[in-house]
């Protein structure tokens, strides 16, 4: 406690970013890229419904994938001189794909590979039906980003799906950069039920291994074997993971491709940046069905890390059953969720959850939905996980951070549930975006459990931001040394006592008329009134005082009378006379809030 310097004579009281404002986009410039990247074949979405289930009547746009016999490239702005697109205004070319690389006249969308190598800044890179105007979605705020670099020098590739428009894509960049497409196959439509080319989905993603619990690191240039058996039958063609690297060594990438392959393709699934770093991607990976009904696939690691492997669902094959659910229908990319938006949930804290739904015909034809989630102003290290909504979550995740301020995207196949969508449950915290690309047609999942109840954010220590409108005060909150500190002019957290946001008593000490004076009037303070107390990372706790109390000097005679109300409390401390006027070393007030709410600022 620090000393009292109270005289009894008189002194004078002391009186994000959204990436939605219009940009120019110059040409994609050519650059050096750090790794390539690849995929395999895929088929059509089908979740929680047996083979030979019927579903509604198809939709219009329901299309069958069909997969390519192997990846193409299709573009690299790396080799202009290789590679056939058009250059047009802005940061921003122009890929021709229906009839070419084995993609059909009437292919309603693709299935790619999309990187981008950063050549100067922080960037995002966007793909779209051919034709749409870029520059009118970023007006509108409407603009679905699929990677994101957040400095220079970065190489980043995602798994997309977009839909055709005049046979062709656009792929637009913020800045200056190299970007790659490698096709994995495409849909083309159908009018009823088809055998292979769907994706049987798990209900909950399995974990199928995790090297952080078996051999540590994969080492460089060498490849793990995972075993997909028990997720994956023997009539599948492929299959669908999300492959994580976490403690790399260094800059890198990482390809998962066939058992049975005796190469490993020129091709990546993820690239990592930075030695420490963890990251994530979906990739489609043809499976090797060896004897004995065993079904495996390989990862080959280019830099040393620790992998991942969890399992979202299969491709099925010709021998598969008859079905018309599991069809996708591609729409125009959409972001139907940002919590960055006045209005929503706001960034999510530590262990929070965010529901959504899904837009249009999706919503109740669609067993599950195509997107691109997206985390972002991470609030340090962490991660995000989207599943249907109200029900258990898997223990895996969609993409990770590895500190604050990050921006992290993955494209994600996601079941929801009828009426309420999916979820999104961060770890660490994080801003969270949702971008929809379509969805595979099916009977949504039933809920099984109750709203999400976020937890309070974790309490946090000073310095605060006392703010009391009612006598005009404002005071910086530090914690130390009482004395150096209140006579500095400030108010001092009384050592012992709790943190904002935390099931606790709070106090703060200050003088009344030494040292600035700062507490003098905090007998004015009526009960009823309210005042502020802000955090650093921008909390604003609401406090209305409900008691005002005369104790002695003691220190823990003063702490039980700041503790006296229950609940979440902040109590203000002050030297006083009897009369709770300034001031006598012999007593002191004690003016108590209990807390009535808090926000993000």
């Amino acid at each position: 406690m620090p000393d009292c310097h109270e005289p009894t004579t008189d002194a004078a009281p002391a009186g994000v970013p959204s990436t939605g404002s219009a940009l120019e986009l110059p040409v994609i410039g050519r650059r050096r890229f750090l790794a390539g990247v690849g995929a395999a074949t895929a088929g059509v979405f089908l979740a929680g419904l047996p083979d030979g289930t019927a579903a509604a009547a198809v939709p219009a746009g329901a299309s069958q994938f069909v997969p390519l016999p192997q990846v193409v490239r299709a573009l690299d702005t790396r080799s202009p001189d290789d590679y056939e697109f058009s250059e047009l205004s802005g940061h921003r070319v122009r890929v021709e794909l229906a009839g070419r690389f084995g993609i059909e006249d009437d292919a309603t969308a693709i299935v790619a590979t999309l990187t981008a190598v950063n050549g100067s800044s922080a960037n995002w890179v966007t793909i779209v039906p051919l034709g749409t105007s870029v520059a009118d979605l970023l007006a509108d705020n409407k603009l679905v980003s699929m990677l994101n670099l957040t400095s220079a020098g970065q190489a980043s590739a995602n798994l997309v799906q977009v839909r055709l428009a005049g046979g062709g894509v656009d792929i637009a960049s913020r800045v200056a950069c190299d970007v790659i497409l490698d096709v994995i196959g495409f849909y083309r439509p159908v009018a009823g039920a088809v055998r292979e080319g769907r994706f049987v989905g798990l209900s909950s993603a399995a974990r199928a291994i995790d090297t952080r619990l078996t051999q540590g690191d994969v080492k460089s240039g060498d490849s793990l074997v995972v075993d997909v058996t028990k997720w994956v039958p023997a009539s599948a063609t492929s299959v669908v993971i999300n492959l994580t690297a976490t403690e790399c060594t260094g800059p890198g990438y990482f390809t998962a491709y066939p058992y049975s392959s005796s190469k490993v393709p020129k091709a990546s699934s993820l690239n990592v940046n930075a030695a420490g770093e963890t990251r994530a991607a979906a990739v489609i990976v043809p499976v090797s069905n060896l004897a004995g009904d065993v079904r495996r696939i390989r990862v080959y690691a280019r830099r040393a890390a620790k992998l991942i492997v969890d399992v979202t669902g299969y491709f099925t094959g010709p021998t598969n059953g008859l079905s018309e659910n599991g069809l996708f229908v591609p729409v125009d990319p959409v972001r139907i969720l940002d919590t960055r938006e006045p209005g929503t949930i706001g960034r999510l804290w530590q262990g929070w959850t965010v529901e959504g739904k899904v837009p249009g015909a999706g919503a109740t034809k669609g067993v599950s939905a195509v997107v691109n989630l997206t985390g972002t102003d991470s609030r340090g290290p962490g991660y995000l996980t989207i599943a249907p909504a109200r029900r258990r979550l898997p223990g895996t995740s969609n993409l990770n951070f590895t500190g604050g301020l990050q921006v992290v995207p993955n494209h994600a196949i996601t079941p929801i549930t009828s009426s309420y969508g999916y979820q999104v449950f961060a770890s660490g915290g994080a801003h969270v975006l949702v971008d929809y690309m379509g969805y595979y047609t099916g009977t949504p999942a039933t809920a099984t459990g109750q709203a999400p109840v976020n937890p309070d954010p974790p309490g946090i220590g000073p310095e605060w931001t006392l703010s009391i409108p009612s006598i005009g005060h404002v005071s910086r909150v530090l914690e130390g040394n009482g004395t150096i500190i209140t006579n500095q002019g400030h108010s001092w957290h009384w050592e012992g006592t709790g943190f904002v946001g935390d099931d606790a008593h709070v106090a703060s000490f200050a003088h009344r008329t030494t040292h600035g004076g700062i507490y003098r009037n905090i007998h004015l303070m009526a009960i009823g009134s309210t005042f502020t107390v802000t955090t650093l990372d921008r909390r604003e706790y609401t406090y209305q005082v409900v008691r005002r109390d005369l104790t002695n000097g003691v220190p823990d005679n003063i702490l039980a009378a700041s503790r006296a109300h229950p609940g979440r409390t902040f109590s203000l401390i002050a030297c006083s006379r009897t009369d709770f006027l300034p001031t006598n070393t012999a007593f002191r007030i004690v003016v108590t809030g209990v807390q009535v709410g808090w926000r993000e600022l």
